[in-house]
């Protein structure tokens, strides 16, 4: 492949990647904030009945699948970052010098930490959430 198809992929792949970690970041900044507010909700004393129940169980509920949305988003951005990686390995051999486009390495004590995880860690959290919610109406 010529090096001006190989930098117009590149050019997209990196533009994917870099919407993706907005859509991951808006979707966690999201989630945190709906079950902040509806835990704060709940403390007040208007809402201790059914408005309450409703504020706070929706709330758990919506940020469960908007969890689940941000798993979504997070693996589609693993995807992207699989194709630049093979781009780049590709313009290694053809641009001088290839440092240009060398690996990034992560941190080693973070290298763990992905998007991927972080929707995984909001899924069981929202999750705990919904079902603790649950627990407190039936006691």
């Amino acid at each position: 492949m010529d090096l001006e198809k190989l930098l117009d992929i590149h050019k997209t792949l990196g533009e994917e990647m870099r919407h993706t970690a907005t859509v991951v970041w808006q979707f966690a900044i999201a989630i945190l904030t709906l079950q902040g507010g509806a835990i704060a909700l709940s403390g007040a004393d208007k809402l201790h009945g059914t408005v309450g129940n409703v504020v706070i169980g929706g709330a758990f509920f919506v940020s469960f699948w908007l969890s689940l949305m941000l798993l979504r988003q997070a693996c589609e951005r693993k995807g992207f970052r699989k194709r630049i990686t093979k781009v780049e390995e590709e313009l290694r051999n053809i641009v001088t010098p290839p440092d240009l486009f060398r690996k990034i390495d992560n941190p080693k004590p973070l290298k763990w930490f992905t998007s991927i995880w972080l929707a995984v860690i909001l899924i069981v959290e929202s999750g705990a959430g919904f079902v603790v919610f649950v627990v407190y109406l039936r006691a």
